[in-house]
């Protein structure tokens, strides 16, 4: 573990820094406010699917988290990433996918990565095609379209 950086999961005590974690407008139309997160997590989670959310610490600090499951496919769902605006452009996203991939790569379990993106949200797309993710589909949701995002484990072996 860096000591400029770490991944942890998000305990009960992290919630009240976690609530604090400010967007730039713009993102916040992108990804779930802290509480629906925690709420999804603790009142919403079904026994069939592990949910987890994690913290994204930069230098002791809790700046951002994400939330992490399994599908029935046993493809790893990442979502919900989101960095504090006073701590992006600082590489937490790019070290938070290396660990991600790292942990795939670790389980021969795991099938592959997956996750959504708004379509408009071009600052991400960017970031996750850089991470070898490519477009496999489209949903609505809410009215908006959504891209759907996936990498097989074979791809970073």
């Amino acid at each position: 573990m860096s000591l400029e950086h770490a991944i942890l999961p998000l305990s009960v005590n992290d919630w009240s820094a976690f609530k604090g974690i400010e967007l730039h407008d713009w993102q916040k139309k992108y990804v779930p406010a802290p509480d629906k997160l925690i709420r999804q997590r603790v009142f919403e989670r079904r026994p069939e699917q592990q949910f987890l959310l994690y913290g994204i610490h930069y230098q002791q600090r809790l700046v951002g988290g994400f939330s992490l499951s399994v599908t029935e496919n046993n493809e790893l769902w990442l979502g919900a990433i989101q960095i504090d605006k006073a701590y992006q452009s600082k590489g937490l996203a790019s070290y938070v996918f290396a660990k991600v991939i790292e942990y795939l790569c670790s389980d021969p379990k795991f099938t592959g990565l997956s996750l959504d993106v708004h379509c408009k949200n071009l600052a991400a797309l960017e970031l996750y095609q850089r991470q070898g993710l490519r477009i496999c589909g489209m949903l609505e949701r809410d009215g908006k379209q959504i891209w759907l995002m996936n990498c097989k484990r074979e791809h970073w072996l």
